[in-house]
């Protein structure tokens, strides 16, 4: 998932403080792991991440440790 997301800090509004990544499902968590980390790279301050989602699934060959 690296590189698939591209935040550019001239078009993001350095004022916000909390962004919400929706995702409808969440299997391994490797989307919004990889949007929040482009998010904090093009950011020039502090902000909080939350990420929220409908539907929690694990496939039962992947061990998820957080």
């Amino acid at each position: 998932m690296k590189g698939i997301f591209k935040v550019t800090p001239k078009k993001a509004d350095q004022r916000i403080s909390r962004i919400a990544i929706i995702d409808d499902v969440m299997t391994t968590g490797a989307t919004a792991q990889a949007l929040s980390t482009d998010i904090l790279n093009s950011w020039g301050g502090p902000l909080d991440i939350q990420v929220w989602c409908v539907v929690r699934a694990q496939p039962q060959n992947i061990r998820l440790d957080w």
